[in-house]
């Protein structure tokens, strides 16, 4: 019994430097540390970090915007009350956007000249539009993935019938041209995004959440971004589509140029519509207002111009406008010269609303002592 129990301690010695060696071995070789093992693991286990970080991040914007979509992965547009339509005095354009159908896009099809490119060419990108009219996951063929580089992508990318793909192929489709310069990346958003968007708020009166990431994704390129999504679609604006759209401009963070190019020419723009006022570009205004950007001077007398041409307007305006109104005011009063309060103050007078019309004058009033004094001074200075 004895020897039997000096035997297991001698095992027990053994064993347990053999742990620390086998443990130890990448650092110590021949009595010093090893730094270029080291140095390897190390950066393995900062890629194995940020990957994972990724990878949470992404969860837990998910999880958040749970909320935001139903079992079916559909995004769900706020329900607007019938008292906020009444107030809203929404002016829509009932000219109703036909369903894309099969037929309509197999007769542009047509139209591409199929005998300037090669059999070869044609053939390979069909079976690539097969690929993407069941892709779910995993990784794009190769003759789609060297689209941007290719002098005529719009011809090929026409053989792939983009209007038939699944919303995870245009989410990846996305990543790529987002990623492109800007010509190609406001074509592919104006000509193919937006309209299979709106194409499905149409039939499932809802966002699949695939498409609404690839909107999202879209913010990668905002200049692209506005002259393809936002400007056109502000023409001709749907409840539903104003939600979904007007979500993703007050989460996302854009550049302050950016947006202040944009809120110029969706000034332009409004006078276009019905009526010589458009309500969705009205509506795109409010939301970036209520961003409160330093915007430049030059912009804001853009918008005292603005506001100062609807002053002899023969028709009842909007809510929308006298919101916007009354948010610019109170945003940027401080930047505003006397000459431009007075002109406010004026149009105040003939264009009052009898709910917003008075806290108008309220913003444009503060500091009026203050003014005054200014306005004494520079006449003793004459």
């Amino acid at each position: 019994m004895a020897k039997k129990n000096l035997n297991n301690k001698k095992k027990e010695k053994r064993r347990n430097p053999r742990k620390k060696i086998i443990h130890e071995h990448w650092k110590f070789k021949n009595g010093r540390i090893n730094r270029k093992k080291e140095k390897k693991l190390m950066e393995k286990i900062k890629k194995s970090k940020t990957e994972f970080q990724k990878e949470e991040e992404e969860i837990e914007l998910i999880e958040n915007e749970k909320n935001l979509f139903d079992s079916n992965g559909y995004y769900i547009s706020s329900k607007i009350k019938e008292e906020e339509k009444n107030i809203l005095d929404w002016d829509f354009e009932e000219e109703k956007i036909p369903i894309i159908n099969q037929k309509e896009i197999l007769e542009k099809m047509n139209l591409i000249n199929e005998k300037q490119l090669d059999a070869k060419i044609v053939t390979a990108y069909k079976l690539v539009g097969e690929i993407l009219k069941n892709y779910t996951s995993g990784q794009l063929p190769k003759a789609f993935n060297i689209l941007t580089s290719t002098e005529n992508w719009e011809e090929l990318i026409n053989l792939t019938e983009p209007y038939n793909w699944s919303p995870q192929a245009m989410y990846e489709a996305t990543k790529l041209f987002s990623s492109s310069e800007i010509t190609i990346s406001y074509i592919f958003y104006e000509k193919y995004l937006l309209p299979s968007l709106r194409n499905d708020i149409r039939i499932n009166k809802k966002l699949n959440i695939h498409y609404y990431k690839s909107l999202k994704r879209s913010l990668f390129k905002p200049s692209a971004f506005f002259k393809g999504i936002i400007l056109p679609i502000s023409q001709n604006l749907k409840f539903k589509e104003a939600a979904i759209f007007g979500s993703i401009l007050r989460k996302c963070s854009i550049p302050v140029n950016h947006a202040s190019a944009a809120l110029v020419k969706l000034m332009q723009f409004c006078k276009n519509g019905k009526n010589g006022i458009s309500s969705g570009a009205l509506y795109f205004i409010k939301i970036l207002l209520m961003k409160k950007y330093a915007i430049p001077f030059q912009v804001k007398e853009n918008f005292v111009n603005f506001f100062c041409d609807y002053e002899n307007y023969p028709f009842n305006l909007p809510v929308m406008f006298h919101q916007c109104f009354l948010l610019f005011v109170q945003r940027y009063k401080n930047d505003l010269t006397l000459q431009e309060k007075e002109r406010l103050r004026k149009l105040n007078k003939k264009i009052a609303h009898h709910l917003i019309g008075d806290e108008i004058n309220k913003e444009l009033n503060y500091n009026l002592k203050n003014d005054n004094q200014k306005l004494n001074k520079n006449m003793q200075i004459d």
